[in-house]
């Protein structure tokens, strides 16, 4: 690990109601922390959520967690209204393809944001966001975004194995088996990509604060 400060990250809307999938950020955050915790309960990480639950205006908002996860603590929350993005989401391919592969840390959201930094400052004008490709030469997600890959009637998004982290809306569709895109169901599966077979595909991006969006590259 990084000799800096490292910390957990969690984004979420924050409305009137209580979110239906803050359940999976709050699952996501406790196995972050077990990395460090192992004998972390679920109460600990409840108790974080707890004051986050309901926003105070009528407006739907943007909350930012950041916690430390040795001393199990919010150290930071910022709460913020949700910025509009484009339509469509315009990409490009990452300019470092060295994303670590497998299974860890890497599968959640963490202060350690290097791999996507240097990659932000290198895109072209008039792209939203980049897709990352990790040293096995697979497509990972983008730096804000899980990818949603359509073939036909089938929908993918990469495995864990490819390093990308595991979003809370594709924990979600996941977990139904399927994702709802332009208010149609398609059944959802897990499945590694090059760049190469993704050419002729339709790609989507997701996050449980935006839900699906069209991207092109």
């Amino acid at each position: 690990m990084s000799s800096s400060p490292f910390f957990i990250l969690d984004t979420f809307r924050i409305a009137q109601y209580e979110n239906p999938l803050l359940k999976f950020h709050i699952q996501r955050t406790f196995e972050a922390i077990q990395f460090y915790h192992s004998a972390l309960i679920k109460e600990d990480i409840l108790k974080l959520y707890r004051p986050f639950q309901l926003a105070t205006s009528k407006v739907d908002q943007k909350c930012r967690l950041v916690i430390d996860p040795q001393t199990i603590s919010v150290i930071k929350s910022e709460m913020t209204p949700i910025d509009l993005l484009n339509d469509v989401i315009r990409l490009e391919y990452a300019t470092h393809r060295q994303q670590t592969a497998g299974r860890g840390l890497q599968n959640y959201k963490t202060s350690d944001r290097k791999y996507w930094d240097d990659n932000l400052s290198l895109r072209w004008p008039g792209t939203d966001d980049v897709i990352g490709i990790n040293n096995l030469n697979y497509i990972t997600e983008t730096s804000r975004f899980n990818l949603f890959i359509k073939m036909q009637d089938q929908v993918y998004t990469p495995t864990l194995d490819s390093g990308c982290v595991n979003g809370c809306l594709r924990r979600s569709a996941l977990t139904d088996g399927f994702v709802e895109i332009n208010q149609i169901k398609y059944s959802l599966q897990e499945k590694d990509f090059t760049v190469d077979d993704v050419k002729n595909c339709e790609i989507y991006v997701g996050n449980s604060l935006r839900g699906i969006t069209k991207a092109t590259l």
